[in-house]
């Protein structure tokens, strides 16, 4: 069974180790015709320096893990764990530890690595272009903003086209903004830029959809997408909601405590305007 152990550093690491074990096997079993128990390995000396794959010191988050996946197992529900720290603290290493746990329970295990872009827009014309330098060509996609029941809600705002009310040439604005969304400078706008369109027609043209396989999702995100809060502080209050996810992430606070301290810091902020 050691050759089959599930851990590397716990199998053989030479073949001169593994041999030495079964002479001693064979030379036993010609004497004595029986072999006795006997400790193995004890002449399996690897002529290379090599770290132990074993992870140490974590047994509280292993057990973290490992109390998610079987709640998974029991229950038939989703969970999402987050795991965060300093790059290079060793996350990877952690998550990589329920590996030799899914098997008793049939489970199945999906690894990767993925980048979070948000202003996606901007890059996904040229992202979508083969060639030897882009190394992530048919590797990436476009998903709607997660909620707790799907789909979640993205917020209106941002850069939008718009008259002020106190310009002088309130005319010209619009026959600038006319011409800004027409369907022609629109469909060029959603080709070369990526840019959302403001014509449903192109969320629905299939010539479209084979080019940017995004659009039903951008559409559907949009069409779910609620107006950006009001309010004049906008700055504070992004500050309030970061710092308290943040320390909610970082396990100093409960989930609860950090959402009901910043449920009261937000209505502070919108009480004064």
């Amino acid at each position: 069974m050691k050759l089959l152990a599930k851990t590397a550093e716990d199998r053989y690491q030479t073949a001169a180790g593994v041999l030495a074990d079964l002479q001693r096997c064979l030379t036993e079993w010609e004497t004595r015709r029986r072999i006795d128990p006997f400790p193995l390995g004890m002449h399996d000396a690897s002529d290379r320096f090599m770290i132990p794959e074993r992870l140490y010191g974590r047994q509280r988050e292993i057990g973290t893990l490992l109390a998610s996946f079987e709640r998974v197992v029991a229950g038939g529900t989703s969970e999402l764990v987050l795991v965060s720290g300093y790059s290079g603290i060793g996350k990877s290493s952690l998550v990589n530890e329920l590996h030799k746990y899914l098997v008793p329970p049939r489970g199945a295990f999906a690894a990767g690595k993925f980048l979070f872009l948000d202003n996606w827009p901007d890059v996904y014309a040229a992202l979508s272009v083969p060639g030897p330098r882009n190394k992530v060509y048919g590797k990436f996609g476009v998903a709607a903003l997660p909620g707790p029941n799907g789909m979640g809600s993205s917020a209106l705002g941002g850069a939008n086209l718009a008259i002020s009310a106190y310009s002088q040439h309130q005319r010209t604005a619009l026959e600038f903004i006319k011409y800004m969304t027409n369907l022609d400078n629109e469909r060029q706008m959603l080709e070369q830029g990526s840019f959302p369109p403001v014509w449903t027609k192109l969320y629905t043209d299939k010539s479209l959809i084979r080019r940017y396989p995004y659009l039903p999702v951008l559409e559907q995100a949009i069409n779910s997408a609620r107006p950006r809060p009001a309010i004049t502080n906008y700055d504070q209050a992004s500050l309030a909601i970061s710092s308290t996810v943040y320390e909610a992430l970082t396990q100093q606070k409960q989930p609860q405590q950090a959402l009901t301290e910043m449920a009261g810091q937000l209505t502070q902020i919108i009480r004064d305007g």
